[in-house]
């Protein structure tokens, strides 16, 4: 609680999106869910243990801010683990598996879906956090790829909901190699596409926190460029 307030992420945004946390340590998961009736397999096979080259098991997440990824019924398929500190992986994902695929779901997807009909655009941004601050300003439409470029697949499923994209990527190299990347694949399926992007080394975590919703829409609308404009410029530096 004390690193979601120094986030400034309230209560209801974490509870919106059902955070929690797993405790460090390599079996307390495990532990649980096998005395609540699991089978070790069931939770290997569920992404949520890993195997060590001795043979055990081990939870696959410890220490870490859990935040569930969903399908768009709202039924938690795996989990992202962010540290809460400067300790390396930043983040994790659950091992792929039968439900889990990552090239197929979208963070915050299931909550971002019930606006779609009076928006008919998504905000697709690279983190977890991006997105939990951007409900917090009130741009509810915004998902994050896990940890992935973006797919057919992806773009599919956005196909299906909306009519435009809106890319917020980080300014940094990578960011625009993944804006890049990403207008391919849009533009692919006949999707329109705006790429935002931010001067000074401010990723969209940090623009939420320090904007509001109205300050993001005003800034996508004289600053936002179209597909054909951001793959010019980028491509001339």
């Amino acid at each position: 609680r004390d690193y979601l307030n120094g986030r400034s992420i309230p209560s209801d945004i974490a509870s919106r999106f059902r955070l929690g946390f797993a405790k460090a340590g390599w079996s307390n998961l495990k532990s649980a869910l096998l005395q609540s009736g699991f089978s070790e397999e069931d939770l290997l096979e569920a992404g949520l243990l890993k195997r060590s080259e001795k043979g055990s098991t081990y939870d696959l997440f410890r220490d870490r801010l859990m935040l569930p990824i969903c399908d768009l019924r709202g039924r938690v398929l795996g989990f992202g683990g962010r540290v809460l500190d400067d300790s390396l992986p930043k983040y994790m994902n659950s091992l792929e598996n039968p439900l889990f695929h990552k090239s197929r779901l979208f963070y915050g997807l299931n909550l971002a879906r019930r606006h779609f009909s009076t928006e008919r655009r998504v905000v697709v941004v690279e983190g977890y956090t991006d997105v939990i601050m951007a409900h917090c300003q009130g741009i509810h439409e915004t998902v994050a790829t896990l940890g992935t470029a973006l797919t057919d697949e992806h773009a599919r499923i956005l196909k299906r909901m909306t009519d435009e994209v809106i890319l917020f990527y980080d300014c940094d190299e990578a960011g625009r190699v993944a804006a890049s990347r990403g207008i391919e694949v849009i533009v692919s399926h006949d999707l329109d596409v705006t790429v935002f992007s931010l001067d000074g080394g401010m990723d969209p975590f940090d623009f939420f926190r320090n904007h509001t919703g109205d300050e993001f829409r005003s800034l996508v609308k004289t600053k936002g460029e179209d597909s054909f404009d951001f793959t010019f410029r980028h491509h001339s530096r």
